[in-house]
């Protein structure tokens, strides 16, 4: 059965239109910024790739490697320009006060197993983009995510382990780094430590993880 690959919206908003809302807008807040630097990065590459390439042409050396780097940039710059373009849609449809609702009733109806595997496809796809060493290769890092979450002979029963430990075996499975301190002060890995499963990857058997990754105490807090 072919399941459709992870939507930005979280899961965990479902039963609130309007939390639903203000993280819907967030999250395609952060993509068009995103996206906005990815392709001027790729854009900058270009004109070097394509620079390099008419000075070692004019020189007599054979271009073709750098022929074939350019064009593959230009894709991914073609690719980004068009993903901004959708994401700059959406954030407009939510500004109008079109989404939220739709995108709620969905999620609600959605069934457990497929609103797990969303939400850690979700985490991984923001660990890929935060890396630089990752960043330039999200597509098919995200696809090939997405197919292991998919292929229950991979990694089993999503639902019986905490979101940290499938997070932790699709990045090493597929050697992306993951920044583990940034990670702990997203909600789901707070609620992941609070629970205190020695699987997690942010627990410990001495609690020493625990306190490792403790979140700073909000402003006024005790």
């Amino acid at each position: 059965m072919h399941l459709s690959e992870p939507s930005d919206f979280d899961d965990a908003c479902a039963a609130d239109p309007v939390s639903a809302a203000a993280m819907a807008r967030g999250v395609a807040e952060r993509q068009v910024a995103f996206l906005d630097r990815l392709a001027e990065a790729g854009t900058r590459m270009a004109e070097a790739l394509a620079q390099r390439t008419v000075e070692e042409a004019a020189g007599g050396a054979d271009v073709e490697g750098l022929d074939r780097a350019f064009q593959k940039v230009t894709r991914a710059v073609r690719l980004t320009l068009a993903l901004q373009t959708k994401a700059i849609k959406d954030l407009a449809a939510l500004e109008a006060g079109q989404a939220p609702a739709a995108a709620v009733a969905a999620v609600a109806a959605e069934d457990p197993l497929e609103r797990r595997r969303r939400r850690i496809a979700r985490v991984v796809n923001r660990v890929v983009a935060a890396d630089e060493a990752t960043a330039w290769k999200a597509e098919r890092l995200c696809g090939r995510v997405w197919e292991r979450l998919s292929d229950e002979d991979i990694y089993g029963d999503v639902l019986s382990k905490p979101i940290g430990v499938v997070i932790e075996m699709i990045c090493r499975d597929l050697e992306i780094p993951v920044n583990w301190v940034h990670l702990a002060r997203e909600a789901w890995a707070v609620q992941e430590m609070a629970n205190g499963d020695e699987t997690s990857p942010f627990v410990a058997p001495d609690g020493a993880y625990v306190r490792l990754f403790r979140p700073p105490p909000m402003a006024g807090a005790p």
